[in-house]
């Protein structure tokens, strides 16, 4: 049985630690900015930022050598996810089944860029032999 350390999921762990963070702010505390007032960009920020953490997750989890449990791993990540959605109850922001669905999206997209890229790197390594 191989030892897992954190380590290893250096980066996977410190963005799910800064995805905490920013959704857990409490809604007064957001800065007003022109930014935000685009329309659905909260839609599109959980989607991005759920869609990085997915990847970053398959890549670190990918280098240590457990394959096997990728499917696992995609399942924790949607578990946090409705845990960051529950969590928002304790601060002042509204927590929102859609948020959690564009969530979910965000993390299937992952999933799918992380199968893209691992077969465009067999792709450019079988050309180089």
């Amino acid at each position: 049985m191989r030892q897992v350390t954190i380590l290893k999921f250096w980066k996977s762990v410190l963005w799910a630690v800064i995805i905490l963070v920013l959704l857990l702010i409490p809604g007064d505390k957001i800065p007003e900015s022109r930014l935000f007032n685009i329309p659905y960009i909260d839609k599109m920020a959980h989607f991005g930022i759920f869609s990085i953490l997915e990847f970053l997750v398959l890549i670190d989890l990918t280098a240590s050598g457990f394959q096997q449990t990728l499917f696992r791993l995609t399942l924790i990540v949607l578990c946090y996810a409705a845990l960051t959605e529950l969590l928002q109850y304790t601060t002042s922001r509204d927590p929102d089944w859609r948020d959690f669905v564009f969530d979910a999206a965000g993390i299937i997209a992952g999933r799918i860029v992380y199968w893209l890229y691992g077969n465009i790197i067999i792709l450019v390594s079988s050309r180089n032999r």
